[in-house]
């Protein structure tokens, strides 16, 4: 007869609350997203343009995209000073 293995309990990492994050920390988070969750709308607000709005879709160290409504924008990440979550979307909705 084979013993059962003992099953441990479930414990998830403990993972900062968004606000708590870092702004690269929020970015790639946001990047990251399980496919079953639909897609975050945010405000990147930035040191030298206007605010944009839309979906952060790619995270690469120092760059990171985003869909908005007049397209695909990429920003150098030390750009971004804040990001502010908007809400969710529906897939394919910028």
């Amino acid at each position: 007869m084979e013993k059962e293995e003992e099953q441990q309990p479930f414990e998830p990492e403990w993972q900062p609350s968004f606000s708590q994050m870092t702004v690269p920390e929020q970015l790639a988070f946001l990047a990251s997203l399980p496919s079953h969750l639909p897609p975050v709308k945010c405000l990147l607000e930035t040191k030298s343009t206007q605010p944009l709005e839309g979906i952060v879709t790619e995270w690469e160290e120092g760059r990171v995209k985003i869909a908005t409504n007049e397209g695909e924008r990429q920003l150098n990440a030390d750009d971004v000073r804040q990001v502010i979550l908007i809400g969710f979307t529906r897939k394919g909705e910028p």
